[in-house]
């Protein structure tokens, strides 16, 4: 345990350590767009050092337990019953027997969850693991042989479904008028950090799925959040990323129209918030997809915290459109 503890302190600690200085010659605050390439470069070329993180908590050596209790955690929303957790614990045969207080303290020294109030003493215990560089390189997709639009949509609704058991690191402090935070609700006062947030996050993780991401300007029409190739493909899939309520939202369709061009296939917005909105999914279709010439259709997605899939299509210049709509509600737990 001590060992484990000490290798994954140390391993994140020099993360951290090789990211600051990447950025020690930026004169100015590094836009998040540079922040993911600076990790994402360390993942390509140090990709080891990355598997000497994940050995550190899950060692068949000493013990699978770390790993099959994160696993747990990642699967969660954030409450788990301690005996879920006991559970996961339980290895047959393992070398090393661990305590769950001990595995979680390993977990979280080594920058891989979050836990709010009291490991020993909590049940259930508040925890969830924590969306990052260490956690992304645990996404598989398994799309070999995979259309680039069908890869496109699988490997964007996985991002997406990390993305909201994450909820709780999209938040930043907000105003709080005196005496309306009530004790034990620490997520009040919080709101969703900026579209720029979500659209790194996104690029982060199709970066370390394989796919090229760039943001350059489509034609004369603006810049999209991220526009993808894979493999050298010449053919492109573009992300909008929206937050309800703020900005454009409703012109989301429009302005993936305004940047379709040839070399264009496939294309997906992103509408996020932490609102409780009522009717959600209506309120969506009639506010952004009820026009004249657009075509939407809705998908189930079962089992999916994505809350609605919309695939639309329309007609742009003489070209087809294909745009799929993606609801995603993020929760201020363990604020």
């Amino acid at each position: 345990m001590t060992r484990n503890l000490t290798t994954a302190t140390a391993l994140l600690t020099a993360l951290l350590t090789f990211g600051l200085q990447q950025m020690w010659t930026h004169e100015a605050p590094p836009h998040e767009r540079t922040v993911t390439e600076v990790f994402a470069n360390f993942r390509r070329d140090h990709g080891q050092y990355l598997k000497d993180l994940v050995r550190s908590v899950a060692d068949p050596a000493f013990s699978e337990a770390p790993y099959q209790v994160l696993e747990r955690i990642r699967q969660s929303s954030g409450s788990i019953p301690r005996a879920e957790l006991e559970d996961a614990r339980r290895v047959p045969e393992a070398p090393l027997s661990l305590d769950l207080d001990d595995i979680l303290r390993l977990l979280e020294a080594a920058g891989l969850v979050r836990i709010a109030g009291s490991i020993d003493a909590d049940d259930p215990l508040l925890v969830h693991a924590v969306n990052s560089l260490l956690d992304l390189p645990v996404l598989e997709s398994p799309t070999t042989g995979m259309p680039p639009g069908e890869r496109f949509l699988h490997d964007l609704e996985a991002l997406l479904t990390k993305l909201h058991r994450a909820s709780a690191d999209f938040f930043r402090p907000g105003r709080v008028r005196p005496g309306r935070v009530r004790p034990g609700r620490g997520g009040e006062g919080k709101r969703l950090v900026p579209e720029s947030v979500f659209a790194a996050h996104l690029a982060l993780g199709f970066e370390l799925l394989g796919w090229r991401v760039d943001r350059e300007a489509q034609s004369a029409a603006g810049r999209t959040d991220l526009k993808l190739r894979r493999n050298g493909s010449p053919e492109v899939m573009l992300v909008e990323v929206k937050i309800h309520g703020r900005n454009d939202y409703r012109e989301a369709q429009s302005q993936i129209e305004s940047y379709w061009t040839a070399d264009v296939t496939h294309g997906a917005v992103v509408e996020i918030t932490d609102a409780d909105v009522a009717d959600w999914k209506e309120r969506y279709r009639s506010e952004c997809l009820d026009r004249p010439g657009l075509e939407a259709r809705q998908h189930e997605l079962p089992g999916s915290p994505i809350e609605a899939r919309f695939a639309c299509v329309s007609s742009v210049s003489g070209m087809e459109v294909s745009v799929d709509h993606y609801l995603v509600r993020l929760s201020r737990r363990l604020g």
